[in-house]
């Protein structure tokens, strides 16, 4: 079988290139004759700080084997022919949900202008410049429904840009733990294939490549068309819809659009989040590195997560709000910090376990949640307490600074429980 040359945009740690080629140390299978020929990642604003995810990706795959620039950069000097890019037969992304609308500047009376800084648009000029057979992107599945203002616009602007170039796609909604995963984890995939033949679209519903890769039943199947010119698109597409056209699956063709709800019918095997929990012995507990100059959130931010194992406090990176935990016999969300935060049933769930007041009362006891020594804000002092409809704080940072023992913490975080802002969760079999 022929060697499908792969380019990977917005690379990252290299997600695609581990999914395609596979890991030898991880013993995970390739996916097929993949080589990926060229990538590239880099951050915003340029910053060495900034290029972790480079740093990754080049000490897994080797020196040189990822573009550490700007990639409108790349794209403009590759357009001027001040840079060669290697010829591939798949390209692959996971681009951010942002803002596609589209201007027709006055020199060019056919052409299009998309806003600056949208990664968008070098998507398209690779795709224009390069012209492989194959593309598969992924990217948050609020894009099928952004913006507010014009429902599904966005995505009518992309499918409209394919069509352009002569691609077929068909787009999928996934939750990762729909499929066997141990990730809760909602995506939209794209596939574009530039020769594909003719489509019935329909049928690629529930007999394409997608349907192949994550089975479900379809229901609620729609037709519409998109404009070839994503000028149009951007101007006319969604004007006074309160829900977008395009739902969790679909196919286009030539500027024809089918749509349809999904409910999966996978049937394999399926994997939990204790099932790739690690013992307390084979984690290291990673301490806050005490670095000249470096304080307050950007230190913070600087240094790993600290895990402890399967019966231990879970340290996450950041001070946002922590949702309650899922056990381990679930799949887990990955953005665990931050979600529901605020939300009135996590109060709910905060007050069953003792951490919040109950409704009406103005101050709190001792949190029952928050290591005993520290305040709300990160000092050492009497008992944490806490005003009615608010978390506990910091607690745990603290404690780390302070030496306080892993011990210590696990008697302070019941099993179950959590400190909302201090960052700390915990996770029991």
């Amino acid at each position: 079988m022929p060697i499908i040359r792969v380019a990977e945009l917005f690379a990252g740690v290299g997600g695609f290139r581990l999914g395609l080629e596979g890991c030898a140390e991880w013993q995970e299978e390739p996916s097929g004759p993949y080589r990926t020929v060229w990538a590239n990642q880099w951050e915003p604003p340029g910053t060495p700080a900034k290029q972790f995810a480079w740093r990754c990706y080049e000490e897994r795959f080797g020196a040189g084997s990822c573009v550490n620039e700007n990639i409108s950069v790349v794209m403009d000097e590759a357009l001027a022919g001040e840079r060669e890019i290697p010829d591939f037969d798949l390209l692959v992304g996971g681009f951010p949900c942002q803002d596609y609308s589209v201007a027709r500047p006055l020199r060019q009376s056919g052409g299009i202008e998309g806003k600056k800084g949208v990664l968008w648009w070098d998507i398209e000029r690779m795709l224009e410049l390069k012209r492989p057979r194959w593309a598969l992107f992924e990217n948050v599945d609020r894009l099928l429904k952004s913006p507010g203002s014009q429902r599904g616009r966005d995505f009518a602007v992309i499918l409209s840009c394919l069509a352009r170039l002569g691609y077929s796609v068909e787009w999928r909604v996934v939750n990762a733990a729909d499929y066997g995963m141990p990730q809760r984890r909602r995506r939209v995939f794209i596939w574009c294939d530039r020769d594909a033949g003719s489509w019935d679209l329909r049928e690629r519903l529930t007999g394409g490549l997608m349907a192949d890769a994550f089975p479900a039943e379809c229901s609620d199947v729609a037709t519409l068309s998109v404009p070839l010119d994503p000028y149009e698109t951007s101007e006319t597409f969604g004007m006074g819809l309160r829900t977008s056209p395009f739902l969790s699956a679909g196919a286009m063709q030539g500027g024809h659009v089918v749509s349809a709800r999904t409910a999966p019918t996978y049937d394999g095997p399926r994997t939990v989040l204790g099932d790739v929990l690690v013992d307390d012995a084979s984690i290291l507990l990673h301490r806050r590195r005490e670095a000249p100059g470096l304080g307050g959130r950007a230190g913070r931010q600087a240094h790993p997560a600290r895990v402890s194992g399967r019966r231990a406090v879970r340290v996450l990176r950041g001070c946002h709000g922590v949702a309650r935990p899922h056990g381990p016999a679930e799949p887990h969300h990955p953005h665990q910090r931050g979600r529901c935060r605020g939300q009135p049933h996590e109060a709910r769930r905060a007050r069953e376990l003792g951490a919040h007041p109950a409704p009406g009362s103005r101050r709190a006891g001792p949190a029952a949640d928050v290591p005993a020594r520290l305040d709300g804000h990160r000092h050492d002092g009497p008992a944490a307490r806490l005003l009615h409809g608010q978390r506990a704080r910091g607690g745990v940072r603290a404690a780390y600074r302070r030496g306080v023992g892993e011990a210590s913490l696990r008697e302070a975080a019941p099993s179950g429980a959590w400190s909302g802002r201090s960052g700390v969760a915990r996770v029991t079999p």
